[in-house]
């Protein structure tokens, strides 16, 4: 075994000593600053006491001290005087066992009703039907249109001068003949 490097130990000291101030904030009352953090909660979210709620923070913190000691106490008797025990324990209640090591199949669960069907709306129905035949065509179609416009103005671009002395006279009759029908009204 090793010592973490200084890169990760750091950090970890630092997180340590920010939850340590973080238990201090939520004192009980009478014991030093108090409830700092919950006077400063008030105004916004009110007192536990006004709803109905009186739950003694002495009573809250010695329950889960307990809690804390208790499962320090089975991890020592499970992995350190017993060893032996765990395995025997996830024989004996085996059904138990596969349902907490599956993590009650949430993520089996999750996969099924809700990532497999978005893969399969993403892939099949907005990638090929959206993506490829609306935004895609969209593009294409303009390009088309483009290259379509640019095939027919390269019919007419012939570099004859007659040609393009006829096509300036057509455009000043159009042009004359509009502002003629405008005044003609």
């Amino acid at each position: 075994m090793h010592e973490a490097p200084a890169v990760m130990t750091i950090p970890l000291i630092v997180l340590a000593v920010l939850s340590l101030a973080g238990g201090w904030v939520g004192l009980p009352k009478g014991l030093l600053w108090g409830d700092a953090f919950g006077r400063f909660l008030d105004p916004v979210v009110g007192h536990p006491a006004a709803a109905g709620v009186e739950v003694s923070t002495f009573a809250l913190s010695a329950l889960a001290t307990v809690v804390a000691l208790a499962g320090i106490v089975v991890a020592w008797i499970f992995y350190l005087r017993l060893p032996g025990l765990p395995a025997l324990l996830a024989y004996q209640a085996a059904a138990l066992y596969r349902i907490l090591a599956g993590k009650y199949y949430i993520d089996e669960i999750y996969d099924a009703l809700i990532s497999r069907p978005l893969f399969w709306l993403s892939s099949y129905v907005l990638a090929r039907g959206v993506d490829t035949a609306v935004i895609d065509g969209l593009v294409d179609g303009a390009g088309l249109t483009v290259e379509g416009g640019g095939e027919g103005l390269r019919q007419v671009e012939t570099g004859n001068v007659r040609s393009y002395a006829f096509a300036y006279l057509l455009g000043a009759i159009a042009i004359v003949a509009y502002y003629v029908s405008r005044v003609m009204r």
